[in-house]
C-alpha cells in the first residue's frame, strides 16, 4: 500500500513527485583495506506521493532517515534502490546534464542557514548565480531579480552587497529561502528550516513559507522534529521510524487519532498550549534497534513491547486505517484495540 493524497487516484491529478521502494544504505568499512563489513539501512522501502501545490511533513526523531530521504529525492545522495519520478520523469536514470535541467524545478532549503551559504560570496552573487548558471538571465538582470527576491522574503535591497556573516540566523534563513525561490521551482524540500532559529523567528519563517506557497503554488516536503510546526504548515504528515513510514495521513487524522505507538509518543511531546494544562507524556522504553540489522518485526518490539501483538505474526506493511490514514502493522485490529485502550497500553 502506497500513501496517496487522494482517495480516488483515477480522477485526481498526477503526483508531482512519486517515490517507490526508495532505499539508501551506507557501507561500513573496517581494516587497512577499508573492506565493507556491514551496511547502515538508513532508508528502507520508502513510498510517497506528493501532489501539486501540497505540503507534506516528514517527522521523526534524529537518525530516522528524514534528511536522507529528502536528499535522495533530489539526488544529492544517490539512492541504493527504488524509483523517483518527478513530473513523470524517472530521476534515477538521468545523466548529469538532464538532471541539472530538472533541478531548476526542485530546490532545497537546508537546515543550517550559515553553512549552506558560501561565506566568500555576497548575497547578490549567491542569489544571481543560479539564474546565470541556467542561462535564464544575464548578470545585470539577475542582480535586479536578486533584489526583488530579497524584498519578497522581507529583506532590503541594500543587503545585496553584504556577506553571510553580517546577518542574523533568521535573516540567513530568509536568504536561503530566496535562493531556493530564484528558479521558481515546483517543489522545495525544506530540511528543518526553522530548527536552528529562535521561537519568534520560527513563526516569521513559517508564515513566510505559507505565503510563498499561496502566491506561487509550489509543493513542500517539510522535514521537522516539531509536530506543532508541521500542523501549522502541512496538510499531510508521514511519521518515520528507522527509515520507514510507520503512519501517514492528513494532519487532522494523525493528530486526532494516532494508531502507531511511535506517533502517539511523538504527539505527547508537544508542549501544552496552556501552562499547567494536564497532559500525559509517553516515554519510550527499551533500546533502539541497530540500523545495521535487516528490517524485521522485532525492530518494533524492542521499543514497543506492550504492542507486540500488533507487530508479530505477519508481514509488517501499511494498512489503510480509514479515509486518508495508513499505519504500518502486522495486525491492524490488534493495533486499533491497543490504541483504544490508550494509557493502559503503556503501563
Amino acid at each position: 500500500m502506497v500513501p496517496h493524497m487522494s482517495e480516488s487516484p483515477s480522477s485526481s491529478p498526477q503526483p508531482l513527485l512519486s517515490v517507490r521502494g526508495l532505499c539508501k544504505r551506507f557501507p561500513v568499512r573496517k581494516g587497512l583495506l577499508a573492506r565493507q563489513v556491514a551496511q547502515v539501512h538508513a532508508v528502507e522501502d520508502f513510498d510517497l506521493d506528493v501532489m501539486p501545490g501540497s505540503a507534506v511533513g516528514l517527522v521523526g526523531e534524529s537518525g530516522c532517515g528524514k534528511t536522507t530521504v529528502g536528499r535522495c529525492m533530489l539526488r544529492l545522495l544517490e539512492p541504493s534502490a527504488g524509483s523517483i519520478r518527478f513530473r513523470g520523469i524517472e530521476l534515477t536514470s538521468l545523466g548529469a546534464g538532464a538532471l541539472r535541467r530538472q533541478r531548476r524545478h526542485m530546490q532545497m532549503i537546508f537546515q543550517d542557514p550559515y553553512a549552506s551559504l558560501n561565506p566568500r560570496m555576497s548575497i547578490a552573487e549567491t542569489l544571481s548565480e543560479p539564474l546565470v548558471a541556467h542561462g535564464l538571465m544575464d548578470h545585470q538582470a539577475a542582480r535586479e531579480e536578486a533584489a526583488q527576491l530579497l524584498e519578497r522574503v522581507g529583506l532590503e535591497r541594500l543587503h545585496l552587497h553584504r556577506f553571510p556573516h553580517e546577518f542574523s540566523g533568521g535573516q540567513r534563513q530568509r536568504i536561503g529561502i530566496a535562493r531556493a525561490l530564484a528558479l521558481k521551482p515546483e517543489l522545495i524540500v525544506c530540511d528543518e528550516p526553522v530548527s536552528a532559529l529562535d521561537v519568534s523567528v520560527q513563526a516569521q519563517v513559517i508564515n513566510l513559507l505559507r505565503d510563498l506557497q499561496r502566491d506561487y503554488g509550489m509543493s513542500y516536503i517539510f522535514i521537522a522534529h516539531d509536530l506543532a510546526v508541521v500542523a501549522h504548515l502541512c496538510s499531510h504528515v508521514a511519521v518515520m521510524y528507522l527509515g520507514e513510514i510507520v503512519e501517514y495521513g492528513s494532519c487532522e487524522n494523525i493528530y486526532r487519532s494516532p494508531l502507531h505507538p511511535y506517533t502517539q509518543a511523538l504527539l505527547s511531546a508537544i508542549p501544552a498550549e496552556e501552562p499547567g494544562q494536564g497532559k500525559q507524556r509517553i516515554i519510550l522504553q527499551g533500546d533502539l534497534p541497530s540500523p545495521m540489522q535487516p528490517p524485521s518485526s522485532q525492530r518494533m518490539c524492542t521499543r514497543f513491547p506492550h504492542h507486540a501483538a500488533a507487530f508479530q505474526g505477519g508481514t509488517l506493511r501499511l494498512h489503510r486505517a480509514g479515509p486518508d490514514h495508513w499505519v504500518r502493522a502486522a495486525n491492524l485490529d490488534a493495533l486499533r484495540e491497543l490504541a483504544e485502550q490508550g494509557a493502559a497500553a503503556w503501563q
